[in-house]
Parts: C-alpha cells; sequence; structure tokens
C-alpha cells in the first residue's frame, strides 16, 4: 500500500486522511502512510461533506482512505474543493460498481499497483522506512471545534511512543493480550491503546463485525484490555439488573445472596486491605456461581484493565 502511494508521488512528509469505521485496512493504510515517511489523520466517520472537507483541505492530504459509499459519496461533493487529492481508495465496493470518476480505486486494485511497483523499485519500502526519524509527525488528531474551526494537532512518532511506553509501564501488556478496536483512530485513545499496544507489546488488535454486533464479539474476543466511555459502563450495569429481576427466582436469589460480597471485596481492594480467609473462601464460591458467568456473558472474563473515558 506504501509503495502504490509513492507510485502516485506520495512524498516524506505528505500526509493521507482515513474515513470510515475500524477495520483493518484502516490502520494498514496508517502503518502505509508513516512507512513511507508520511503521516495520517483520522476523519471520523459522522462527519457531514464540509467537515471533511476542512480536514482533508486543512491537513494537506494527498489520498483519502474510505470504507464505503456512504463515506465516498461524501469526498465526491467536496472533490473540487481539495486541489491536493489525487487519489480515493475504498475498501467496501458495496454500491460503487456505476462509480466511474477515475480517482476512484478499490483498496485490492491499488495493492496490485504496489506489487508491481515494487518489482520496478526493489527495496525502496525498505528504504523510505529507513529514512524516517523519531520527530517526524505521525498523526494529526483534530479539536472537536466547539470553540471555533477544529485545530490538527500533530503528534510525533516519539511523542507517541513515550506516551505509549508509559500507559505499558503502569498497566504492563504482553503479546497474546487482545484488544478491541471500535474507538476511532481519530481519537488519541486508540492510537495509544490499540495501535500503540500493538507495536510495542504485540498485542492484537481485534475488530468488530459491525458496530451492532460490538456486544456479542466482545464475548467472543474475551479482551485483556477495555475502554468504555462512563455512559456505557452505565449502560452496562442497567442492562445487568434488568435482566436480573427478569430472570427465575433461583438467579435472583444467588444475585442478591453474593453481589454484597463482590461489593466487599471491591472496598477492601480499593482500601489496599487483605480480606480475611472466610471472605476469601466466600469470594470464591460467588465468584464461580455469580460473576464469571457475568463476566463471561459481558466479554470481560480475561480484562486485566478496564478504563472509563
Amino acid at each position: 500500500f506504501a509503495l502504490a502511494m509513492i507510485s502516485e508521488g506520495f512524498e516524506p512528509g505528505d500526509k493521507i486522511s482515513t474515513l470510515g469505521d475500524n477495520d483493518p485496512e484502516l490502520f494498514w493504510a496508517e502503518l502505509a502512510a508513516q512507512a513511507a515517511g508520511g503521516a495520517m489523520t483520522g476523519i471520523f466517520s459522522d462527519c457531514l461533506p464540509e467537515e471533511v472537507k476542512y480536514q482533508a483541505w486543512h491537513s494537506d492530504s494527498k489520498f483519502i482512505v474510505a470504507r464505503d459509499q456512504e463515506q465516498i459519496d461524501k469526498v465526491i461533493k467536496v472533490k473540487d474543493e481539495l486541489p491536493l487529492l489525487r487519489r480515493v481508495i475504498f475498501w467496501d465496493p458495496k454500491g460503487l460498481a456505476s462509480y466511474d470518476e477515475d480517482y476512484l480505486i478499490s483498496f485490492n486494485d491499488f495493492l496490485e499497483k504496489g506489487r508491481k511497483y515494487e518489482k520496478a523499485h526493489p527495496g525502496l519500502f525498505e528504504e523510505r522506512i529507513a529514512g524516517t526519524k523519531p520527530d517526524d509527525i505521525a498523526v494529526i488528531l483534530y479539536t472537536s471545534g466547539t470553540t471555533g474551526l477544529p485545530k490538527g494537532a500533530m503528534a510525533r512518532h516519539s511523542t507517541m511512543m513515550r506516551w505509549a511506553n508509559e500507559l505499558l509501564s503502569t498497566d504492563p501488556l504482553v503479546p497474546g493480550d487482545n484488544s478491541v478496536s471500535f474507538t476511532l483512530p481519530g481519537w488519541i485513545v486508540e492510537q495509544l491503546f490499540g495501535y500503540g499496544n500493538m507495536l510495542l507489546a504485540g498485542t492484537t488488535m481485534n475488530f468488530p463485525e459491525e458496530l451492532e454486533t460490538v456486544q456479542t464479539d466482545l464475548r467472543e474476543i474475551a479482551p485483556s484490555i477495555l475502554l468504555y466511555a462512563s455512559r456505557l459502563w452505565e449502560r452496562l450495569n442497567s442492562e445487568m439488573q434488568v435482566k436480573i429481576n427478569d430472570s427465575s427466582w433461583i438467579k435472583r436469589l444467588t444475585f442478591h445472596l453474593f453481589a454484597p460480597v463482590g461489593y466487599y471485596m471491591a472496598d477492601m481492594h480499593m482500601q489496599k486491605k487483605r480480606p480475611g480467609f472466610l471472605w476469601r473462601c466466600i469470594h470464591k464460591i460467588a465468584y464461580l456461581l455469580l460473576f464469571r458467568p457475568l463476566l463471561d456473558k459481558h466479554g470481560l472474563t480475561n480484562v486485566k484493565y478496564a478504563y472509563t473515558a
């Protein structure tokens, strides 16, 4: 992918924009831009065409990597106002068969251009990587624009690595640990918790099949690290309470019997106190009968670190 961009004029210091919900293609494009000596800016998928135009124009993006027809339509509306834009690459072709704009190309066709370019330019990819420096810009992350036009915060490779390593020094992760990528890469959190942990600690990034299936996919993935906004934690708690109230009498009894044990153990943990032997034994029973099934149901069985935004 990097070589395909280079073949179409991507120089060190150039930028690309990504536009779409989280998929591997989006992060491959980011890695490709950085490998070629450039930077990525992530445009949020719910942005309006004018917002897409502003961010792509303000960041001087030469390429936009978009997910599907919905996002491509936004770009087409503003393409004439983006003089630097050379190519728009999409990875979900549904509904785009009749589009004949010469600047549109599918992700797979673009990869094929890169493969052909590599045959004529062996070693160029490695040269570009060797030419990158810690002080190069890695990503441009835009503010929400609540007090005016959004501002692009430029983060260098060295900065991103330092921040990610500081997080890992506090909450260590190892190869084989899993994260779930559903916060968009235009937000610093995804760059550190997903992308940074993958590159520096060797964790595995996993992607939900659809936004609507996140909860089901979480149970299958059982991530080691999880970040929810506070409202999502509140919603999860509410859903548990509703389902418990609608369950059989024996499940309700189990919950009301053992939930106080969990609260007590949590309080002891927060106070950095060690519970007595009897409480530890009761907690093991409560864990087997109540807490583990609840954790498993919501994909929290393997969570080492849970964060709230």
